[in-house]
């Protein structure tokens, strides 16, 4: 009796974290047991037959762990958003079923935000803001955003995070991980990657530093971008307020774009999707559905991170330069990365706005990652050996196994092509005629890939969603060395081989 007396003192919610973990597990090893009973009945079966018991077998069930992932929420939600863009892992039917959950994350009551704000920041609502929207304009797994009014007129959101949700995740994690391990171990991997980043996510605080940072590092040099500016004093680790940049998802505004040019060809999006027509940048090399862009084809680097939603507005007639806009998009990546060494790791194209003026709006830096000027330098070389590609082969192989890439056998070919296609492209060429999933699979097969240098993940994460962007906005194949050679060159002359001292990072300290 002692003893749980001292866990309740020291964990105040154990009881509630064993109530969701017993939850979890009365639901879904009934679930699994079936799938294992299931498994072990059709062995000997046709595959026809196979086909149609599984199908049966999922509709049966898709609906009730959907209902599991609503009901305990968190990180369960953010799971759910994975397996609905997943093919590679989650059955049709039930990617159909959490589908759901990309964009109707049900979010808690206007009183009940309202009361986490007061909590949070220990001042009423009143006293903040001078109108407050009680319904939210977006939920994701940790949190919502509501919009508001300053009383000096500034409109703002206002990003609250769910209680408990920090200490909840890492019992839910856990919980997660064990049914992995019996489900599908291989898994494990990008379960530990998907802890790491949602940590992060935690700290508003931290985001609100990184957005104040990043601000003051490209908006002087790009004047069409345009970042949020954090409101400090009403902002803190559970609760951010930001200004609010009214615009369009990229998504949304490729695809309003394209259903302008469809109605100027006389025809529809549909049309234009077969390839019938061969305008407008060979139709924008075919007009991309947020379903055709698949994340699972990026190297498994997830596209996980929802953040806050921009609500959608009137779209602008005005075409969209793609062109200047993806080009101001790499640029001002390169910038964050090799010359600032502090950048946004999840530049997908939800954190994209396209705003009425046609500036670019940058928002969700929950994701923040910093390099040191070794590190910045380091990368900037290796850049520059992909750039010249196969000429300088063999120097690339022994510079990135100095850096520290490995795969099973280390192996040469798949080490280059590791760093070529995590860093700079993904063309025809570069995956030697196959599809960028095909050559992936193929490179697994041949020498699987054992780590890459923890200081260029989040660089890898970035170029691969830039190039996922590209795709998405028919900008064509591009080579990410090739556009970020000048600031590579930059960055070999702004720091030295041997910095005398190498701890440049800024450190965000927590009040």
């Amino acid at each position: 009796m002692a003893v749980s007396t001292i866990e309740y003192v020291q964990d105040p919610l154990i009881f509630q974290k064993l109530e969701r973990s017993t939850f979890f597990w009365r639901k879904m090893g009934p679930i699994y047991l079936q799938y294992r009973i299931q498994e072990w009945r059709l062995k000997d079966s046709s595959d026809e037959i196979k086909e149609k018991a599984w199908n049966e077998l999922h509709q049966q069930y898709a609906p009730q762990v959907l209902a599991l992932l609503l009901e305990l929420r968190g990180i369960y939600i953010k799971l759910g958003q994975i397996l609905a863009t997943r093919k590679d892992i989650a059955p049709e039917i039930y990617r159909n079923y959490f589908s759901e959950l990309l964009d109707r994350v049900p979010a808690l009551s206007g009183t009940e935000a309202r009361l986490i704000i007061e909590n949070a920041l220990g001042r009423s609502i009143n006293s903040m803001f001078a109108e407050f929207d009680d319904v939210s304009i977006g939920a994701a797994s940790i949190g919502q955003v509501h919009k508001a009014k300053l009383y000096d007129g500034r409109v703002v959101v206002v990003k609250i995070q769910y209680p408990d949700a920090d200490s909840l995740f890492r019992q839910d994690i856990v919980t997660s991980k064990q049914f992995a391990k019996l489900a599908q171990p291989e898994q494990i991997p990008a379960m530990d990657e998907l802890e790491r980043q949602v940590l992060e996510e935690f700290y508003f605080d931290k985001e609100a530093w990184a957005l104040d940072t990043v601000r003051k590092n490209i908006m002087p040099f790009y004047k069409n971008v345009v970042i949020p500016k954090p409101i400090k004093e009403f902002s803190n680790k559970d609760v951010l307020v930001m200004e609010y940049i009214p615009g369009v998802k990229l998504i949304d505004a490729v695809i309003v774009d394209a259903q302008r040019i469809a109605r100027r060809l006389g025809t529809t999006l549909d049309v234009l999707q077969t390839g019938k027509f061969t305008t407008w940048m060979g139709v924008r090399n075919s007009i991309y559905t947020v379903a055709d862009v698949s994340w699972s084809t990026m190297a498994g680097i997830y596209n996980w991170t929802l953040g806050w939603i921009a609500p959608n507005i009137p779209y602008a007639q005005k075409p969209i330069d793609i062109k200047n806009i993806f080009k101001t998009l790499v640029e001002v990546h390169g910038k964050e990365i090799l010359i600032d060494g502090i950048f946004n790791g999840d530049p997908h194209p939800g954190n994209i706005l396209i705003l009425p003026n046609g500036k670019i709006g940058l928002i969700d830096y929950g994701q923040v990652k910093m390099l040191t000027k070794k590190e910045r330098r380091q990368l900037a070389e290796l850049m520059l050996l992909l750039e010249k590609g196969e000429g300088v082969k063999n120097e690339t192989i022994s510079f990135v196994k100095a850096l520290g890439f490995q795969t099973e056998k280390n192996d040469d070919h798949v080490l280059y092509k590791t760093a070529v296609i995590g860093l700079d492209r993904d063309d025809e060429e570069a995956c030697e005629g196959m599809s960028l999933q095909k050559y992936l699979e193929y490179l697994n097969e041949k020498d699987a890939t054992k780590s890459i240098p923890e200081h260029l993940i989040m660089a890898v994460r970035t170029c691969i969603l830039l190039r996922g962007a590209a795709a998405l906005m028919g900008a064509g194949p591009i080579s990410i060395a090739k556009e970020w050679k000048h600031l590579a060159e930059k960055t070999i002359k702004l720091y030295p081989e041997n910095p005398i001292t190498d701890n440049d990072i800024p450190t965000f300290v927590r009040e």
